[in-house]
């Protein structure tokens, strides 16, 4: 492994941990701004009594199981050749997953019941912003530099090569056993898939 892969793999790291905190911070906050916009701006009748604690608790929680659902359900992977809609596909549904097991676990850890209007205004917009932030990091991600070396010369290393060549930060470094006619390594020329 070269120098300039380490720091390839540090940076996508760096990237993915940037992700995670602030995603954190926005379902944090969202479950606050919801709380603020229900109790505090009293939007749906009810004056805000003693239930800060309580709601910060609450977002503490799923604050957590949004880190482990997104985790589990692979958000966080770097995923350069998927298309901005599976991107959004998969953070909507990652976002839905969280939001039911919290009102899961809610349920069955308390006796209270949780407001309405506030989580309807939580699922809307954490899901908004978590898309938004998604895109952003997606864009930063796509680039970072990559260098890459190709091996054979089928179908789906053809259409490897298809989707790999629009990309302005991806350098071929070579490909070996290539689908030309004098089978040599592939050293940056313009190469055309049959």
């Amino acid at each position: 492994m070269h120098l300039g892969d380490n720091i390839m793999n540090r940076a996508i790291k760096k990237l993915s941990y940037q992700n995670r905190f602030v995603d954190t911070l926005i379902v944090f906050g969202s479950w606050m701004f919801a709380y603020a916009l229900r109790f505090e701006f009293k939007f749906g009748g009810q004056s805000s009594d003693m239930l800060l604690n309580r709601y910060l608790g609450y977002g503490l929680l799923l604050s957590l199981v949004c880190i482990i659902v997104f985790k589990n359900s692979k958000v966080y992977e770097t995923t350069k050749f998927d298309s901005a809609s599976k991107e959004i596909i998969n953070i909507v549904k990652a976002s839905f997953i969280a939001f039911f097991v919290f009102l899961a676990l809610s349920f069955f850890s308390s006796h209270e019941r949780l407001s309405r209007i506030l989580l309807g205004t939580y699922l809307a917009t954490s899901t908004i912003l978590l898309v938004i932030v998604k895109l952003y990091f997606r864009n930063i991600l796509l680039k970072l530099p990559i260098k890459i070396v190709l091996v054979g010369h089928g179908e789906s290393i053809k259409k490897y090569y298809s989707i790999v060549k629009d990309f302005s930060n991806y350098k071929i470094l070579n490909w070996f056993d290539a689908p030309n006619e004098n089978k040599d390594l592939y050293n940056g020329a313009e190469f055309e898939p049959e």
